[in-house]
């Protein structure tokens, strides 16, 4: 789980989770590090809401790696108490109650746990996000906030992404006929750096500016103290409605040569390569003109990682 996305500070007390002792093993005489389970829950505790409970006992399970989740969930009844607790005793009677997963647990505990008021607010938070600079930071503060939803599908979650993207982003995600969220979220990535860098050298083609360094950062700040647009702010500089350029008879035989796979693989490109590509906006894997390389209609589609504990 992420981080809280609405307060910062780890609320802890005595013998909670974070609260470590040094210890020696005798075969080996290597300290190791001994952390004690998170603070006892109480949905009536003020300032110690689910999310942090639940953010406390995952940083508890990254430590001890090796607990299964039959054992976990085990532990955490151990450390519920008042009407938390006797929503475990009573869920706990179910005969598969201990076969479920880490992850449905959690849902299942922030569902019951979190109030009304807190969901609406996140919902809120995240309805309002929106792509205002790098795709990263977009990705990193999703990803904050969205887990935390508990009564909010994968599907829903899928939709708020790509209604929040660029649009140029979103579209070279939706060529690519992605429809899981963490499968957007990875051609997203993988679509800024080309976005942002065919931009760079468009402004640069025809108007002779920089707009920005690299992708994720912004320039360096001018005399004037003017720090340049910052990184998604692909049409600061650049001249309204113009086309790539047109290739040279030079650079359509080179662009020949690089489509060329009979051997069963494409040219390697060098960097001289790359800057043609980039600047004719052509994909770095088929070569081909109007597309770039995370939405290439022929490039082998990587299948999508599967979900932990699911």
């Amino acid at each position: 789980m992420p981080p809280d996305p609405i307060t910062e500070e780890t609320q802890q007390t005595g013998g909670g989770a974070g609260a470590s002792t040094g210890t020696t093993t005798a075969s080996t005489g290597k300290p190791t590090l001994r952390v004690n389970p998170p603070p006892p829950f109480d949905q009536h505790t003020k300032g110690y809401p689910a999310r942090q409970f639940i953010f406390l006992w995952e940083n508890y399970r990254k430590i001890h790696s090796a607990v299964p989740d039959t054992t976990a969930i085990a532990l955490v009844g151990t450390t519920l108490t008042g009407a938390a607790a006797a929503w475990f005793q009573f869920c706990a009677r179910e005969e598969d109650f201990y076969e479920q997963s880490w992850d449905e647990f959690t849902d299942a505990f922030m569902q019951e746990f979190t109030p009304h008021e807190e969901i609406l607010l996140l919902r809120k938070q995240l309805s309002l996000l929106k792509q205002k600079g790098s795709v990263y930071e977009y990705v990193r503060r999703f990803r904050e906030i969205a887990p935390w939803i508990a009564d909010m599908d994968e599907s829903e979650k899928f939709h708020r992404f790509m209604e929040g993207l660029d649009p140029r982003v979103a579209a070279q995600v939706r060529m690519a006929r992605i429809n899981s969220l963490e499968g957007a979220m990875r051609a997203a990535q993988d679509a800024y750096p080309f976005i942002v860098e065919q931009h760079r050298a468009f402004t640069e083609a025809h108007t002779g500016r920089r707009s920005f360094p690299h992708a994720g950062a912004r320039s360096s700040p001018s005399p004037s103290g003017d720090h340049g647009p910052a990184p998604m702010e692909l049409g600061a500089t650049a001249p309204a409605q113009r086309s790539t350029p047109t290739p040279t008879k030079a650079e359509e035989d080179r662009l020949t040569a690089l489509r060329d796979n009979k051997s069963g693989a494409y040219p390697k490109l060098t960097a001289e390569d790359r800057q043609l590509l980039t600047k004719l906006g052509a994909c770095f894997y088929c070569r081909q003109l109007g597309h770039m390389s995370p939405a290439c209609p022929i490039k082998p589609v990587r299948a999508n990682r599967p979900q932990q504990g699911k």
